[in-house]
C-alpha cells in the first residue's frame, strides 16, 4: 500500500495526484490519497481535485494514514513529524530529483510536491491530459474568450499576492525585467496574435504592461472556485509565458499545440536552485 499526501493549491495537488498515479503504475499496488491536510488548511480554494478531474484514487482513512505516517494534526504530532518521523513516512527534498521513490517496496507514505515530470514519467502525455480533462464547462463570457484563441495566441501569468509576504520571501518574484525579456523572446520567434494575461494582481499587469504590439485581454473575472478557468484558458493558448507557479506551469503542460513556445523562470526559488531540471524538454529558461 502507498498512501500520497495531497495538500496547497489546485497546480500542486495535480503534480501530487499524477505522482500517485505513477506510483499505481510503477509498483501495481493499492495506492491512497491523505487529505487530511484539509481539515486545518485553508490556502486557495482547499481540495479541488475531486470537484474539477475525474479521478480514481481513493481516500486513506486516518488509521491506514497512522500505520505508516506521522500526521502532524496537533503540537506533539508535529514534533514527532519534525525529529521522530516514521521510516515509513518519506519526505521528498524539494531542492533535488530523487530516483529513490521510485524503488520503495511495500507500505510508504510519501509527502512532497513532486514538481518534476520526471516524478510522473511513467505516464504519457496525452494520459495527463486525459486524467486533467477539466470536468466543468467554461462559462459563457470564458467560451467566448476562447473562441477567439489560435495557435498564435499567448498567455502570460504573473503571480504576486502570496509571493509578496514575509512567510515567502524564499519564493522568487518575477520581475518586470523578465516578463518584458519573455515577450521580446516571444515576439522574435513566432508571429502573435493576441495575449492573454492571468494574475491575481490585475491592476499591477495594466499598469506595467502598456503599448504591446497586439490586442490584450486582462482576464480578471475567474476569482474563487471558478479560478481553474484561468488554468483552462491558458493550455487553450497556442503559447505560454509562466511564472514560478505550478498553476501556470500545468496551464503550459496541458497545452496541446506541438509548436508551442513554453518560456519559465531559470530559478523557482531564492536559494537560486536551478530550475532546468524541473522544465519539460523544449520549454525556454530565463532569469528572472
Amino acid at each position: 500500500m502507498k498512501i500520497v499526501k495531497i495538500k496547497s493549491g489546485l497546480g500542486n495537488q495535480m503534480f501530487q495526484y499524477a505522482f500517485a498515479k505513477a506510483c499505481q503504475k510503477r509498483s501495481g499496488e493499492t495506492v491512497l490519497l491523505d487529505l487530511s491536510n484539509y481539515k486545518t488548511e485553508h490556502l486557495h480554494n482547499g481540495y479541488e481535485l475531486n470537484r474539477l478531474f475525474n479521478i480514481d484514487l481513493p481516500v486513506a482513512s486516518r488509521s491506514e494514514c497512522d500505520k505508516i505516517a506521522t500526521i502532524p494534526d496537533n503540537f506533539l504530532r508535529r514534533i514527532k513529524r519534525k525529529f521522530f518521523t516514521k521510516k515509513t513516512h518519506l519526505i521528498e527534498n524539494e531542492n533535488i530529483f530523487d530516483k529513490r521513490f521510485f524503488n520503495c517496496d511495500g507500505n510508504f507514505y510519501f509527502e512532497g510536491y513532486w514538481q518534476n515530470e520526471d516524478y510522473f514519467s511513467p505516464i504519457l502525455i496525452e494520459e495527463i491530459r486525459s486524467i486533467f480533462a477539466f470536468k466543468p464547462q467554461l462559462d459563457e463570457k470564458n467560451i467566448q474568450l476562447m473562441q477567439k484563441l489560435d495557435a498564435n495566441s499567448a498567455s502570460i501569468h504573473v503571480r504576486r499576492g502570496d509571493y509578496l509576504l514575509k512567510e515567502n520571501q524564499n519564493l522568487n518574484l518575477c520581475t518586470i525585467e523578465y516578463y518584458k525579456k519573455a515577450l521580446k523572446s516571444l515576439f522574435e520567434q513566432k508571429n502573435i496574435s493576441n495575449l492573454l494575461f492571468f494574475s491575481d494582481d490585475i491592476a499591477w499587469c495594466k499598469e506595467n504592461f502598456t503599448s504591446l504590439p497586439v490586442p490584450v485581454t486582462f482576464v480578471d473575472w475567474n476569482t474563487g472556485e471558478n479560478s481553474w478557468q484561468d488554468m483552462a484558458l491558458m493550455a487553450k493558448c497556442g503559447s505560454n509565458i509562466i511564472a514560478n507557479s505550478s498553476f501556470s506551469w500545468w496551464g503550459a503542460y496541458l497545452n496541446p499545440n506541438p509548436k508551442k513556445i513554453v518560456i519559465a523562470p531559470a530559478f523557482w526559488n531564492s536559494k537560486n536552485i536551478q530550475t532546468e531540471k524541473k522544465l519539460p524538454e523544449n520549454w525556454q529558461a530565463l532569469k528572472i
